[in-house]
């Protein structure tokens, strides 16, 4: 009697089972291959006042919950590897313009001020923040912005 070169029906289930499991794995809803790690929240914030006075501001400072960005004595790089790194940074963007990156929290209100060279305040705001995704279509739910915000600065 001669056999036939047919596969056999358990092997035919086993490659269907295979072909199903990663199409399912495929289309979950969880996102695949996403770090808890890694990102910073921003805030960007426009000072509004008389031009002489934009000019004056050496730093924008955020401080909520969670802590503070740096102060002007701590703006910059720290000559000492071992001192506590600010929780936030603030740079400036353009005129007028600061970015402040944070961590992977995103509070409802911050405290923003404005601050002169030699530490005078120009202006203090404390608004809402509204947080949404930076891009719409990351799926790892990550890089969130709080938008522009204004922070007027006295006359």
């Amino acid at each position: 009697m001669t056999r036939s070169a047919r596969p056999s029906p358990g092997l035919g289930a086993l490659a269907v089972g295979l072909l199903a499991a990663g199409l399912a794995a495929c289309s979950s809803p969880a996102p695949l291959g996403c770090s808890d790690v890694g990102y910073s929240n921003t805030l960007d914030v426009q000072v509004v006042g008389p031009e002489e006075t934009v000019a004056q501001v050496a730093l924008v400072r955020l401080c909520d919950a969670d802590g503070c960005s740096g102060t002007l004595e701590l703006s910059g790089p720290s000559p000492d590897p071992d001192a506590a790194l600010p929780e936030y940074s603030a740079t400036a963007s353009g005129p007028g313009r600061w970015t402040i990156a944070r961590g992977m929290t995103t509070p409802a209100q911050g405290t923003l001020t404005a601050l002169a060279a030699d530490g005078t305040v120009l202006g203090e705001a404390t608004p809402d923040l509204s947080w949404t995704l930076a891009d719409p279509d990351d799926r790892c739910d990550t890089v969130r912005t709080a938008g522009t915000v204004e922070l007027p600065l006295a006359g």
